[in-house]
């Protein structure tokens, strides 16, 4: 005989709900802040980080950008 099920889904919406949100107050809040530019296509290549490490500092910004837009 099986084992009856648990239902979990019930908590699967809500929960994903709530991280969609919180990806785009976290988008709204960086996009207000002095680091909003990293998030422009625009402004990014014109953007002067004061990062002595050049290149892949912009991308590893620009990437972390994307990640939490993703």
């Amino acid at each position: 005989m099986l084992a009856p099920r648990v239902n979990n889904r019930p908590f699967f919406v809500p929960l994903l709900l709530a991280l969609i949100g919180l990806a785009w107050v976290s988008l709204a809040v960086w996009d207000g802040s002095p680091y909003g530019k990293f998030l422009s296509h625009d402004e990014l290549g014109n953007v002067d980080a004061g990062l002595n490490w050049g290149t892949v500092g912009l991308m590893a910004i620009f990437v972390i950008g994307w990640t939490v837009t993703t």
